[in-house]
């Protein structure tokens, strides 16, 4: 049985079309890309038995949908988009470690209400370009009785915001094709690396 480590979820937020920014659309080649196509996760151990391992991700979101791409925060007076961390392959029966564990209050009103709620969003027009920088850490999960971690620490990776696409009032869940990141790889630094074997 796993234990849920009573970590934060944290992400600090740039909006806006700066100039890096806009320099940065002009080579993105996916809707969604991160600045790098590998990250080192620097280990500690939290516990007597448990290890925490972090890295930092900036990730460049292009709408290029026609309608208007709303993202959701999991509080409404916090402005940090839901993401999650997943991995890039789709086939396998492992699930990511670093993947968020968000516990929302209210958070299925904001996604489902009606226009006036809209505020709570953090809406993206077509064509438009904003950068997160997500500090992205794990295992979220551990085994009980060793502190081993539940989920993949170490392999190819992507990034994927929660968003909707909205038009006048009619709402559906934006398609994975556009919230979905490049792959990148994580490996972890010094011994951890062979000393956090998932599960």
């Amino acid at each position: 049985m796993g234990k849920l480590l009573p970590l934060v979820v944290f992400g600090a937020l740039l909006s806006g079309a700066t100039p890096a920014a806009v320099g940065s659309l002009r080579q993105q080649t996916t809707p969604v890309q991160t600045d790098r196509s590998s990250y080192v996760a620097r280990c500690n151990h939290s516990g007597e038995k448990e290890i925490l391992c972090q890295f930092t991700v900036i990730a460049s979101l292009h709408n290029l949908a026609a309608d208007t791409m709303h993202l959701h925060p999991c509080m409404p007076l916090r402005r940090k988009p839901i993401y999650g961390i997943e991995l890039a392959d789709t086939e396998s029966q492992q699930a990511s470690a670093y993947d968020p564990v968000w516990a929302c209050a209210a958070v299925a009103k904001v996604l489902s209400g009606p226009r006036s709620e809209w505020a709570h969003r953090l809406a993206l027009p077509p064509g438009g370009l904003r950068t997160d920088t997500f500090h992205v850490f794990g295992p979220r999960m551990v085994q009980e009785a060793t502190g081993a971690p539940i989920g993949v620490m170490e392999g190819r990776f992507r990034l994927q915001y929660k968003a909707t696409l909205c038009r006048d009032s009619a709402c559906r869940p934006a398609p994975d094709s556009l919230t979905t990141s490049n792959a990148f790889e994580v490996r972890m630094d010094g011994e951890a690396s062979s000393t956090a074997g998932g599960r």
